[in-house]
C-alpha cells in the first residue's frame, strides 16, 4: 500500500457532530465491530466523554474516543476507540491522537486504560511501540465474548512536574 504524502500540517481537536460521517466511515474500515454513527455521537456527547479528531486537508484522517471513569483504584481514562484511517498509517498520526489523550491526565486522574481485542494484533503492537505495557487479560470483555488485553500508563506524581517544566 502506498502511503500518502503530507503536505498540510495535522491538527488535533475536539470531535463535533460534523465530524461524526467521516469518523463513522473510518470506524467501518479499522474495526471488526465498526460502531454506528449514533453511538460515536452518543459517546462523545456525554458529559464523562469526549472525542478528539486528526485534520489534514480539511478532512478527518484519525480519532480517538474517551471517557473519565473510575474504580477501586481511583479516576482514570479510558481510551474507547483510536483509528487512523489506513492511507494516513506510520506518519505519526496515532502518536499525535495518544499524546492528546495523555496530556488530559492529572494528578488526579494519572491513569490511561486501554481495552484491546486479543484479536487486534495491530494495536497491541502500536501501544507497545508507545511503551505502554499490557498489565492484565480479561476474559469475556467484549459484547462477544473475545478477551480484552488492558494496557496501561501511569504517570507518577514527580512526572507531572516533569511535563509542567519542559514546557518552561
Amino acid at each position: 500500500m502506498e502511503y500518502k504524502e503530507v503536505t498540510s500540517p495535522i491538527q488535533i481537536r475536539y470531535m463535533d457532530r460534523s465530524d461524526i460521517r467521516e469518523v463513522g466511515q473510518i470506524e467501518e474500515i479499522c474495526f471488526s465491530d465498526p460502531w454506528l454513527p449514533e453511538v460515536i455521537a452518543w459517546s462523545v456527547a456525554r458529559q464523562q466523554a469526549s472525542g478528539l479528531v486528526a485534520i489534514c486537508e480539511r478532512a478527518v484522517v484519525g480519532y480517538a474516543i474517551y471517557q473519565l471513569d473510575g474504580d477501586d483504584d481511583g479516576a482514570f481514562i479510558r481510551l474507547s476507540r483510536l483509528a487512523v484511517h489506513p492511507a494516513m498509517r506510520r506518519i505519526g498520526i496515532g502518536e499525535m491522537l495518544l499524546e492528546a489523550v495523555e496530556a488530559r491526565l492529572t494528578l488526579v486522574r494519572r491513569r490511561l486504560l486501554i481495552p484491546v481485542r486479543e484479536s487486534n494484533l495491530d494495536a497491541q503492537l502500536f501501544f507497545k511501540t508507545e511503551v505502554i505495557e499490557c498489565r492484565d487479560i480479561r476474559r469475556n470483555y467484549f459484547g462477544d465474548g473475545e478477551a480484552a488485553y488492558m494496557f496501561e500508563l501511569e504517570y507518577e506524581p514527580e512526572d507531572f512536574y516533569t511535563k509542567t517544566e519542559s514546557l518552561s
